[in-house]
């Protein structure tokens, strides 16, 4: 396969982080869970009538879900018709105002929370709309829902930040601070270059030094066992630089490099032959300073989840030359909104099987997760931070098992989890991350850093260093200055 791959955050598709705050996700489940075992549950039947034509209807029609500006409250389950099994389901609201809130995706349950997008007015409308794969769309007839009257209240707090955005936060404060490095790093050179002035200026002052120099032979002399001990020295820094070199290229695990806001086209999907796994279509999104030998991850924008949901738009991503590919089951029926981050070239990366035989029901859950696969990654360490993917073609395997986006790593093997034991062996992408600072200090003679060209080196356009011999004409220029004094 060419190319790296990475993944979408959403919630069905599986994704890894480091769980430093693996308690803190253990409580805010169980808190969720309670939530939700406490809300008042209410079953909707879907049933398909035929009356001049197929006619989908919601029974009861009229809802009754609560007090204006309420929230998590009420939990919808609807029982939905056979026709709809196989189909990507959402719950639009229209209000009596004539707002759309962003539609509602179905969980795995067949059920929403009724949140402040059906209650922040008294009364609107409500329907489902199932899409297929083949090209089938159906719809429920519009129903109705009503809320009770209530005192205006101040001073509500929002909900926090979702684990995604807070994902994405993270990577733009990176790419900020990569940002202010750089303008840190221009700085310097500017700084450097009125140094390199006032040397200037020192150098013709030293033409008086370089007249007593000559006319010394006994400092000459000392002078050249100077040299012979700096050449000695010499070897010694050569040799403490190519071990330093030598550690820093070994601890390497490569690290965050550049983020992208890029958007997949809803005109530029294309078929796929052959397919991969359930994804018939693919999308290629030039990004010109892209190569295959990059680590990318890719989250959809929050606008964009409910038309990459219904596509059915894969997790994993692949990296080309010039060009980022995204897979899906059907073709978006709108653009689709990514930001997409690049770990540089030197990060960990494995290709690991989970076995089917390996999974463990675990005595204590955690969350929904009620069992662990472990597998075995040499170099892992316990303060790495994973990500992780499923493959395209094992995408169909990992949903119904409920693969969960917790990755947790320890010395020498990866723990995954699930809802329920899969039923066949899942492929993964595992990549491992070494939280570094950024290198923005000058460097030393022990200490690796950032260094500035100086006189007698050349750079090319590609980053390579070279020496610069002087031509004759200089060499006797040089010689003329030392020796007459000019």
């Amino acid at each position: 396969m060419c190319g790296q791959r990475g993944f979408c955050k959403c919630p069905q598709y599986f994704c890894g982080e480091k769980c430093d705050r693996l308690g803190e996700r253990r409580n805010l489940w169980e808190r969720q869970e309670l939530r939700k075992r406490n809300m008042s549950e209410v079953v909707i039947k879907i049933r398909k009538l035929q009356d001049n034509g197929s006619t989908f209807r919601a029974n009861p029609e009229t809802l009754y879900l609560g007090g204006i500006g309420s929230a998590q409250v009420d939990r919808l389950r609807f029982e939905l018709p056979k026709e709809w099994e196989d189909c990507a389901v959402t719950l639009h609201v229209q209000r009596m105002s004539g707002a759309l809130p962003t539609p509602q995706v179905l969980d795995y349950e067949n059920s929403a929370p009724v949140t402040k997008n059906w209650t922040a007015e008294k009364r609107g409308l409500w329907m489902l709309s199932a899409i297929g794969g083949d090209g089938y769309r159906a719809m429920t007839k519009p129903a109705r829902y009503e809320c009770y009257e209530t005192l205006e209240t101040t001073g509500e707090e929002d909900i926090p930040q979702s684990m995604y955005e807070k994902f994405v936060e993270t990577i733009r404060g990176d790419a900020k601070n990569a940002r202010k490095s750089a303008a840190e790093a221009k700085a310097s050179e500017e700084t450097a270059a009125a140094s390199a002035g006032a040397a200037a200026d020192s150098a013709a002052k030293s033409e008086d030094a370089a007249q007593r120099a000559k006319a010394s032979a006994e400092e000459s002399a000392v002078s050249a066992e100077k040299s012979a001990a700096s050449e000695n020295a010499a070897k010694k820094y050569s040799e403490s630089a190519k071990d330093a070199i030598a550690n820093a290229k070994k601890d390497y695990s490569g690290g965050y490099l550049k983020t992208y806001d890029l958007t997949a086209v809803q005109a530029d999907w294309k078929p796929l032959d052959p397919a991969r796994g359930p994804y018939h279509y693919s999308c290629d999104i030039p990004v010109e300073e892209l190569t295959d030998q990059f680590s990318p991850f890719a989250a959809t924008g929050l606008e964009s989840y409910a038309a990459a949901v219904a596509a059915g738009v894969a997790n994993a991503v692949e990296t080309r030359n010039g060009a980022l590919r995204l897979f899906a089951m059907r073709v978006p029926a709108a653009d689709i909104d990514l930001v997409l981050t690049l770990f540089g070239v030197g990060t960990l990366s494995y290709e690991l099987t989970l076995p089917v035989t390996d999974w463990k029901q675990m005595e204590a859950p955690v969350g929904p997760n009620r069992y662990c696969c472990d597998v075995p990654v040499a170099g892992c360490l316990a303060t790495l931070t994973p990500l992780a993917t499923t493959g395209l073609e094992n995408f169909e395997a990992a949903t119904p098992a409920g693969l969960a986006s917790v990755v947790e790593t320890y010395d020498g093997f990866v723990r995954f989890y699930a809802v329920r034991q899969p039923e066949a062996n899942i492929d993964v992408i595992l990549m491992l991350l070494r939280k570094e600072e950024p290198v923005n200090r000058p460097a030393t003679r022990t200490e690796l850093g950032l260094v500035k060209i100086g006189d007698g080196m050349d750079v090319d356009s590609g980053g390579g260093i070279s020496t610069r011999a002087a031509t004759d004409e200089e060499f006797e220029d040089m010689m003329e200055a030392l020796f007459h004094g000019r």
